[in-house]
């Protein structure tokens, strides 16, 4: 209770004597303040020890039961495990809350490696929630959810005033911040700041992460191919007990990745067509053949045909120079693009490829933003072996859809830039450097 004294901030704790009113007032609240000081304090004690067993009982019988509700699962999970033990390494390093980024090309298969390894890890933990942090919507929708779970699951978690009714979880969700951006969400301010537990955060792009980064890369053995085409197109005789060797051929073209084969897989599941033919077809037609394929619910874009349009659309907003150069590569290979290649197209080709390659700084920014998506990266074939600069590769099924999505029509400048930038670099060769560089120019030529 507040008392009212008449004096300035100098002179408020200055009393002309015992009598004085201001002095009689003061000393008599004091006197009432010590005498009920002993249940007062002994109030606060209490309740710090109610907090304390709610917390005591709470850490012993604090247990979610294991729901991937909000995450599509693959119902048959193949290969990846050095990539689970490397999570499962930097998840028990050090003290204090431990954090990996899984990212990597859309479809590669970063969600379905994290929902394997909560799978295999699920006893080590007391609850495991798994939140879509794409925009404001899902992460209200997501922390909805878990504020649902713990209350189902552990009702003592109240005694703490956690979620304490259906009004308090409608206040906490309310209160998550959302950007319209997708691709600007600051993940790190929807994460808990208890410095315990363990978080896995999976995106495309490598340009902000969370804890300790792991790239996911495509599979690297045709077999693992090979069992992802079975499972998705329920032919497990043809392509693992007879290695159809067109199904193998198939795996091979579609080069380790998820999506992708899971695509080719669904399609196959509702016609008769052969691998063969599907192959055929995929080298033919691929645009109208991925619109027409169905989609694959355990992938987040659900088909190969739109997965990477995310990827483009930040990316358009980001570089005018990284979007040109997606564009031109579909008219070069796939594999070993490199600097002093695309500078011979200066002399006579467009503004923005002489933008591009004024320098190395200019075409390094340029690779960097494609590379942070993760639709190029080092094209490691060469390395060692090269006079020039080392090159970037992207991966097959990219590079269609450069092709068919990113180009749509044919464009007679970009295919002339590439031809001259071959035919220019062929003939400045010298004997010592040319036999290096033929084999690399090769393949472009064959493109071309």
């Amino acid at each position: 209770e507040q008392i009212m004294i008449h004096a300035d901030h100098r002179g408020m704790v200055k009393f002309e004597s015992k009598e004085d009113n201001d002095y009689e007032k003061v000393s008599d609240h004091l006197i009432i303040m010590v005498e009920s000081a002993g249940g007062v304090i002994s109030l606060r004690w209490e309740e710090e020890m109610r907090a304390d067993v709610a917390r005591i009982n709470l850490d012993q019988s604090f247990s979610v039961v294991f729901r991937l509700s909000e995450a599509s699962e693959t119902s048959h999970f193949v290969a990846r495990q050095a990539e689970l033990t490397a999570i499962h390494q930097r998840l028990n390093e050090g003290s204090g809350r431990r954090s990996v980024t899984l990212h990597g090309l859309g479809g590669i298969g970063k969600t379905q490696l994290a929902i394997a390894y909560t799978k295999m890890h699920r006893d080590e933990y007391s609850a495991i929630f798994w939140l879509n942090i794409k925009d404001e919507v899902s992460v209200k929708q997501s922390y909805l959810q878990l504020a649902k779970q713990i209350l189902q699951d552990c009702p003592s978690a109240s005694q703490l005033g956690v979620f304490l009714d259906d009004k308090k979880q409608d206040e906490v969700v309310a209160a998550v911040p959302g950007k319209a951006d997708a691709g600007a969400v600051d993940i790190g301010q929807f994460l808990p700041e208890a410095h315990h537990g363990s978080v896995i955060v999976t995106r495309r792009s490598s340009k902000v992460s969370v804890g300790r980064r792991l790239k996911v890369g495509k599979l690297e053995d045709v077999r693992d191919g090979l069992e992802i085409l079975s499972d998705a197109s329920h032919r497990e005789d043809e392509t693992l007990t007879h290695l159809d060797p067109d199904a193998a051929e198939l795996a091979r073209e579609l080069d380790g990745l998820p999506l992708a084969l899971a695509t080719a897989g669904a399609y196959l599941d509702q016609v008769t067509t052969s691998f063969a033919d599907y192959f055929r077809l995929y080298r033919a037609s691929w645009r109208r053949l991925q619109q027409t394929s169905p989609e694959v619910s355990t992938y987040e874009d659900r088909q190969l045909y739109s997965t990477w349009q995310l990827s483009l659309d930040h990316i358009k907003q980001q570089s005018e120079l990284s979007t040109k150069l997606l564009q031109l590569w579909a008219y070069f290979d796939n594999q070993d693009l490199w600097f002093e290649l695309l500078r011979e197209g200066r002399t006579d080709g467009p503004l923005w490829l002489c933008q591009l390659t004024e320098d190395e700084l200019s075409f390094n920014e340029a690779v960097r933003i494609l590379c942070d998506y993760g639709l190029i990266e080092v094209d490691r074939s060469s390395e060692g072996h090269v006079v020039e600069s080392q090159g970037y590769g992207m991966h097959g099924c990219v590079h269609a859809w450069t092709v068919h999505v990113v180009n749509q029509e044919w464009d007679s400048e970009m295919a002339g830039v590439a031809l001259e930038c071959i035919g220019r670099h062929a003939l400045k060769q010298d004997a010592q450097q040319w036999r290096r560089t033929q084999r690399r120019l090769l393949r472009h030529l064959t493109r071309c």
